[in-house]
């Protein structure tokens, strides 16, 4: 297989130009309102658009045995879009998981969780912080890019950018049985 680098965008809502000129490879764009399609170029070999829950386009990731150097979530959807749960939550980054690569860009916007969205993991999700990526950084890319929402506001400070690493930790447990063997991996 070879070695693209792609980018994973969940709740994206529509298609903007600018997509194009990211660093990646092959761009995947989720979103639960398949009518975003329309929006989408259609037959682009570096664009694909999934018009499904995010559940089924990782499903539909794994078959295809797409490894992720870039998730982006920015603005779910929760209140305004229709949005069931949070895509920022531990039972669907663990469903995730298995297909981000060990080290991958984090594009998010952490304030948007600060309202009373008590199902949002505290990102505990056996992923680590590498490093807080700025726009001084070679591997920044501006949250700005992926929403409409903010594109006109004053706030330079918009989003948050991380280099995150999967962070193995086994935690082996004494059996009754010396055949057997037991671990927990986080």
């Amino acid at each position: 297989m070879e070695n693209k680098k792609n980018l994973l965008y969940l709740a994206s809502g529509g298609y903007k130009p600018e997509y194009e000129n990211l660093p990646f490879d092959h761009l995947y764009f989720v979103d639960g309102n398949a009518n975003f399609k329309k929006s989408y170029p259609e037959n682009h070999p570096k664009i694909t658009f999934l018009g499904m829950d995010a559940l089924f386009a990782v499903d539909y990731l794994k078959s295809k045995q797409v490894k992720i150097d870039c998730l982006v979530i920015i603005n779910e959807g929760l209140y305004e879009g229709g949005g069931s749960y949070p895509l920022f939550s531990d039972f669907l980054i663990g469903y995730l998981s298995p297909i981000l690569k060990e080290e991958y860009l984090l594009i998010c916007d952490l304030r948007y969780y600060d309202s009373n969205l008590n199902a949002v993991t505290k990102m505990d999700w056996g992923h680590k912080i590498l490093k807080k990526i700025t726009s001084k950084d070679y591997e920044y890319i501006n949250p700005k890019l992926f929403t409409s929402h903010r594109e006109f506001s004053p706030d330079k400070a918009f989003g948050n950018v991380f280099l995150m690493k999967k962070d193995h930790k086994v935690t082996t447990i004494k059996s009754l049985n010396p055949s057997i063997k037991i671990e927990i991996v986080h």
